[in-house]
C-alpha cells in the first residue's frame, strides 16, 4: 500500500468546514500505480471513474508526491476495487489544482458509484496510458466527449472551447449525432445532445448481460456555398452506452446512471394485496401470512418498446433473518 499519512489541509468545498485529506495508491505493482483511495474526514474511500481524466490524474499524482511529468487516468477498476466505497464523484480538474477536492465534482458523499467504477492512476516518468478498455480517451478529441446513459435517451457532452481553439471557423451547426438532423443544442461552453436511443441512427444490440446502443459525434466540413455535402470530416467519435439487463429489483429504489457509456434500467416493483393493485402492502420487504393473495407489479420507464423485461428469479422466507436454507422461489429461472 503506498501513498503518505493525512495532513489537515483546508478545502472549500462550500462547505466552509475544515476538511482532513490525504491519498494512496492500492493494488499497482509499484508505487507510482494503483487504485486511489481518499482520507477524508476520518475516512478512506475511492474516487468514481465518472468524468475523471489525464488532468485529475495529475493532480493525484502531485498529491501522493509522485511525478506529473506523465499522468494517466485508468477505469473501471483496472486495479482492483479498492478498501471503500466511493466518496467523491463526476470529479472535473484543470490538472493545476492543489488538491482533488478542489476540483470541480457533486460534492463529498453526494452519489452512487458501483465498485466496477473506482479510478486509478498512474504517474510519473515511466507511466503508462491504459488499454482502450480501461482509458477515458479513444482518440484526441474524445477528451472531450462525456457520455451520460439515461434510461431512454443519450445525454453526450462535447466541451467546446477546446475544439473552438483548434479550428477557428468551428461552428456547432457542422456537428452532430448520427444524422445530420441530429444538431445539439448549446449550453454554456458545451454542446448537448438529448436525442432518444431509437433515433438519429443509433445502432442496438443485445447480449447476455447488456442493451448496447451506438453511434457516432459527427463533426463534417460542408462546402460552404452548399451546407448539404460534406467535403472531409474533422473528427468521428463512437459513442456507446450499455445498459445493463440484470439488475437484483429493489422496492422504488432507482440506480444511478453511470456515465462514460454504461447505465442501468431503473424498475420499480411493488406488492398489492388486489389484482386491481390498489391496495400496496407496506414496508420492504414485506410480510405476510401463509394463504395470503399477493399481487406483483413490476414497472419500468423505458421508451424502447422493442426491449422486453422478464423476471428471472422471485423468493421468500419465513423472516427477514431466515437462513438461506429456508427460501422458497416462487419463480425460478422464469
Amino acid at each position: 500500500m503506498w501513498g503518505f499519512e493525512p495532513t489537515p489541509t483546508f478545502v472549500d468545498q462550500n462547505t466552509h468546514s475544515q476538511e482532513w485529506e490525504g491519498v494512496r495508491l492500492v493494488g499497482g505493482c509499484v508505487p507510482r500505480e494503483g487504485t486511489v483511495e481518499l482520507y477524508v474526514n476520518g475516512t478512506w474511500g475511492t474516487i468514481c471513474h465518472r468524468e475523471f481524466d489525464n488532468n485529475a490524474a495529475r493532480v493525484i499524482c502531485r498529491m501522493a508526491g509522485l511525478s506529473d511529468s506523465k499522468a494517466y487516468a485508468y477505469w473501471h477498476s483496472y486495479y482492483g476495487f479498492g478498501s471503500a466505497k466511493a466518496i467523491l464523484t463526476n470529479v472535473v480538474c484543470t490538472g493545476n489544482e492543489r488538491s482533488v477536492l478542489d476540483c470541480l465534482s457533486n460534492g463529498l458523499y453526494c452519489d452512487m458509484c458501483y465498485y466496477e467504477s473506482s479510478v486509478g492512476v498512474s504517474c510519473g516518468d515511466y507511466a503508462s496510458p491504459p488499454p482502450q478498455a480501461f482509458g477515458p480517451t479513444l482518440n484526441q478529441y474524445e477528451n472531450n466527449v462525456r457520455v451520460f446513459c439515461q434510461e431512454n435517451n443519450w445525454y453526450v457532452r462535447l466541451n467546446l472551447p477546446p475544439l473552438q481553439r483548434e479550428f477557428p471557423h468551428f461552428h456547432i451547426m457542422d456537428v452532430y449525432l448520427g444524422s445530420e438532423s441530429c444538431n445539439g443544442r448549446q449550453s454554456g461552453n458545451y454542446l448537448i445532445f438529448n436525442e432518444e436511443y431509437n433515433s438519429c441512427l443509433t445502432s442496438q444490440s443485445i447480449t447476455n448481460s447488456a442493451v448496447i446502443y451506438e453511434n457516432t459525434i459527427v463533426y463534417a466540413l460542408h462546402d460552404i456555398n452548399h451546407h448539404i455535402v460534406e467535403k472531409d470530416y474533422r473528427f468521428k467519435i463512437n459513442v456507446k452506452c450499455e445498459m445493463s439487463n440484470r439488475d437484483y429489483l429493489v422496492d422504488n429504489m432507482q440506480k444511478n446512471l453511470t456515465t462514460v457509456g454504461r447505465g442501468h434500467f431503473a424498475i420499480h416493483l411493488n406488492f398489492y394485496s388486489d389484482s386491481n393493485y390498489q391496495h400496496q402492502f407496506s414496508g420492504f420487504p414485506p410480510s405476510y401470512m401463509i394463504g395470503d393473495l399477493v399481487y406483483v407489479k413490476v414497472l419500468t420507464n423505458i421508451r424502447d418498446y422493442g426491449i422486453k423485461m422478464r423476471i428471472s428469479e422471485c423468493s421468500t422466507k419465513p423472516s427477514e433473518h431466515s437462513s438461506s436454507t429456508y427460501l422458497y422461489y416462487l419463480i425460478r429461472n422464469g
